[in-house]
């Protein structure tokens, strides 16, 4: 198992690393452009194969860059009132298209309804794009993810659930840490260990909990909790919805099964 974090260096400032990680990002981007481009001349499972791993590069890229910006400071978001059903919805029409190839069951269950919190919608997305990628990475052909949404009184809940490999106690630990990772691979590509770094920030940018319940071997289940907003006559935004009571900022849960 490797351990890996970003430490400080008196070498770089956090301006220059994120410009020089800006630099490095454009290239992955354009090789990840290049390969779709390419892909058009190949047979369909080529092509769908190709784009899949291409979305899959540019998100480790947009993980990395949004990463390095919080670090420097400099990252931006709009928050707004969302249809977090919408927001779901597409999604997953989207995605589904991407992890098809993996022979994946992909079903999502979405209330026919609109659901209102207060987000940053591309933040949103990246975040059901880091799970259900990570879910994608550590289930086998055959398996299946399923994405919920569902709502109480005060919040909403959007699930990610697959029946992939789980975690153990030591990785639970550490999985949300930036850069942490087992040496997990998504084809012939290396995990940077980002993804839930990420969606911890902006799940905790939006007031929001988060959950995570695995057992090793079997499954494994990540709950985004998140304040609803009551649908106003004026959209108007005068504050910020406070964040929800009787919640920590990050709540892992570690279950196992057992040893046979």
């Amino acid at each position: 198992m490797t351990y890996r974090r970003l430490r400080p260096t008196k070498n770089i400032s956090t301006e220059k690393f994120k410009k020089l990680s800006d630099k490095v990002c454009d290239k992955i981007k354009e090789a990840a452009y290049e390969s779709m481009v390419n892909a058009i001349n190949g047979d369909k499972d080529s092509k769908d194969k190709i784009v899949a791993s291409s979305y899959y590069i540019l998100h480790i890229q947009q993980e990395f860059r949004d990463y390095c910006a919080v670090i420097a400071g400099k990252y931006e978001n709009e928050k707004e009132l969302s249809d977090i059903s919408e927001c779901v919805s597409l999604f997953c029409v989207d995605i589904e298209k991407i992890i098809k190839y993996k022979n994946i069951q992909f079903t999502s269950s979405i209330p026919q309804k609109s659901i209102i919190a207060y987000i940053d919608r591309k933040s949103f997305k990246k975040v059901l794009s880091a799970l259900v990628l990570n879910s994608a990475e550590h289930t086998t052909s055959g398996g299946k993810i399923e994405v919920r949404v569902e709502e109480t009184a005060r919040t909403v809940k959007i699930s990610v659930y697959d029946n992939g490999s789980g975690m153990d106690e030591e990785t639970l630990k550490h999985c949300t840490e930036p850069f942490y990772s087992r040496n997990r691979f998504y084809g012939d590509k290396e995990s940077i260990g980002l993804g839930l770094t990420m969606v911890k920030y902006f799940i905790q940018d939006f007031h929001g909990h988060l959950k995570i319940k695995s057992f090793l071997g079997k499954s494994t289940k990540v709950e985004i909790v998140l304040p609803k907003v009551k649908e106003p006559v004026n959209t108007e935004i005068h504050s910020e919805p406070s964040s929800l009571s009787g919640y920590d900022d990050t709540e892992v849960l570690i279950e196992m099964a057992p040893i046979l």
